[in-house]
């Protein structure tokens, strides 16, 4: 019997685990996002009972106990494991979360197609999970941190998810075997599969001055560029009609030879093979670092896979997108002292990028292909680096290895609580605000996306990825508008309704874009781990972090009218909404709700 076979038998502690920190995650975000009544007893300074009623099969009442505290941050309800059902029969541990989800369906009324899914993408998480948690049972950041590239180590070994959203590990579309071979939570290297698509039909973004045959010559090299050439001539076809890409092998084998079949047949897209070079799946799986040539291009590359709140294909507006954000951020990255002297940051700019055009098909036959085929090749991190520095991911900061020991603990041993702390939101927050206030632009700098880089356990500095994505702007508040591009939108049957442009922002939606990236998914995080593991008071975490925008503001006070209007104090914030999107239509009401700013609390 395949080990992955007998994963869930009992006694099984991983699948405990992951079940106990699923339903937490799931119950702490319904409860945030006000999905379920519940009622909420003091129990002590600091802990309280909340209770939820639920409607078991039969139609008897049965309860749902747990105890947690509500945080400063953004009124988050962290709750303690485990959870209790009661029933007429029975008072015990929580055992099944589809049992929960059913038995709380008659109180919440949702859409049944879309609650049927995400129970299915819960339990995919919660047996994804104990995998993970199983293979990397003997973890030790000592062995992290001795590596022969730090950040490599971290970025696969890092394997916690999304930390508040509750379908983490879902990953739909991969099988158990699937999910070790194909992501980093196992250390995989993967070969890429090589096609050839015919250059008439192929969409091609470069940096300026980038030739993209020589970058393709490059990553290749010449033994390879000779037996592509070799397939190409031998299926009867000329060289110079096409052109080559990568593409991730599960998704050749279980979606493009699919929809592709008829482009395979008569010729329009060919198959050559695979490339000795190895790469690792990076934490969003569909990037993948060279391991070969640590110098070469990350490729980030499509993969029809749900994971959290989103398919992991490659959209072509944002592959047109990639190059041409990166080299107009460049450009102001290289005009700004302050930015690129004094807090040396860096956005990893993504130099290339191609995709098979399919916009004069009919829509039905577009959507079956949409961002099935296409490659952006992005700069290595390894590039970076400057001496005595290393960098790791800065989802890093809030996982413990298998003896619960984190990569900040001896370095918050060194400096103390206070002193890194200050020094750690110094580095991380400044460059942001900057590209907020000076030029009217927010990132999408959430702990995957965000890189640090640190000298004797300090930080330094910082530098953020992804950044076709991950970015908006206020177009008024752009110091230089006539140098911002011309950007490609998604079709309109990829927005939901309500939606407009994924790049243009009001400069209200770009304060709430930031606290929802940066703020509650990144920073809320860091302050829970480091109180519950250095003892730091939230609410002086987030006084620490009021006092570098402040600082930030002293140092500039000729932007003080943009201060008013992109004002991260605000007393009410708006913030993205997870489990309600999985549950409900997708209208405005459920995206969003409206929370106390604990920036505004720290005064």
């Amino acid at each position: 019997m395949d080990d992955r076979e007998i994963l869930l038998q009992a006694p099984n502690p991983n699948y405990l685990a992951a079940r106990r920190r699923t339903l937490r995650q799931l119950l702490e975000s319904m409860l945030f996002e006000n999905i379920l009544e519940y009622s909420e007893r003091l129990l002590s300074i600091g802990c309280s009972e909340y209770a939820i009623k639920a409607i078991d099969a039969n139609g008897k009442s049965v309860s749902y106990l747990t105890k947690g505290v509500r945080t400063v941050s953004y009124g988050r309800i962290r709750l303690q494991d485990p959870v209790i059902r009661i029933s007429e029969q029975s008072r015990g541990e929580a055992l099944s979360i589809a049992l929960f989800l059913g038995e709380i369906a008659p109180e919440i009324d949702g859409e049944e197609n879309k609650y049927s899914f995400f129970i299915s993408e819960l339990n995919n998480t919660v047996a994804k999970n104990a995998e993970a948690l199983r293979f990397n049972s003997n973890l030790k950041i000592a062995d992290l941190n001795t590596s022969d590239s730090v950040f490599d180590a971290y970025e696969t070994a890092v394997f916690n998810g999304h930390l508040y959203h509750p379908c983490y590990k879902s990953r739909m579309g991969f099988n158990l075997e699937e999910n070790q071979e194909y992501t980093n939570d196992f250390g995989s290297l993967i070969n890429l599969t090589w096609l050839a698509i015919r250059r008439d039909r192929a969409k091609i973004y470069t940096l300026d001055g980038l030739n993209i045959d020589k970058l393709i010559a490059d990553e290749l090299q010449q033994t390879y560029l000779d037996e592509f050439a070799r397939i190409i001539i031998n299926a009867g076809k000329r060289v110079e009609d096409y052109i080559y890409l990568p593409v991730h092998p599960w998704q050749w084998k279980e979606k493009i030879v699919f929809e592709y079949v008829d482009d395979i047949a008569n010729g329009d897209v060919i198959f050559l093979g695979s490339h000795t070079d190895k790469y690792s799946p990076q934490q969003s799986l569909r990037s993948l670092s060279n391991q070969t040539r640590k110098s070469a291009h990350t490729v980030k590359i499509a993969l029809s896979i749900i994971n959290t709140s989103a398919d992991r294909l490659l959209s072509p507006h944002n592959v047109a997108n990639s190059a041409i954000i990166s080299q107009w951020l460049a450009s102001i990255l290289q005009s700004d002292l302050y930015l690129k002297d004094e807090l040396r940051f860096n956005f990893i700019k993504e130099v290339a990028g191609i995709y098979d055009d399919k916009s004069h098909l009919p829509e039905i036959v577009e959507r079956r292909k949409f961002g099935l085929i296409g490659t952006i090749w992005r700069e290595s991190i390894h590039t970076y680096l400057q001496p005595e520095e290393f960098a790791i991911p800065a989802t890093a900061l809030c996982f413990l290895d298998s003896q619960n020991k984190s990569v900040s603990d001896d370095w918050i041993a060194a400096y103390g609580l206070q002193a890194w702390t200050e020094k750690l939101l110094d580095v991380l927050l400044k460059p942001f605000i900057h590209l907020l206030y000076a030029h009217g632009i927010g990132f999408e700098a959430h702990a995957q996306n965000t890189i640090l880089f640190f000298r004797d356990g300090l930080p330094v500095r910082v530098a953020v990825r992804d950044l076709p994505g991950g970015i908006r702007f206020a177009r008024d508040y752009l110091q230089k508008p006539a140098s911002c591009p011309m950007l490609l939108d998604a079709p309109k049957y990829r927005l939901t309704p309500g939606e407009r442009s994924v790049l243009d922002a009001t400069p209200q939606e770009l304060v709430w874009y930031l606290h929802d990236a940066i703020f509650f998914v990144h920073l809320a995080e860091i302050a829970r781990f480091l109180h519950m593991h250095q003892g730091l008071d939230e609410s002086e975490f987030w006084k620490m972090a009021s006092r570098v925008i402040e600082d930030y503001q002293d140092k500039f006070p000729e932007l003080d009218k943009r201060y008013n209007a992109l004002d991260l104090f605000q007393t009410q914030i708006r913030l993205s909404q997870f489990s309600r999107k999985k549950i409900f239509a997708d209208t405005s009401e459920n995206a969003y709700q409206h929370v106390m700013n604990p920036l505004k609390r720290s005064f």
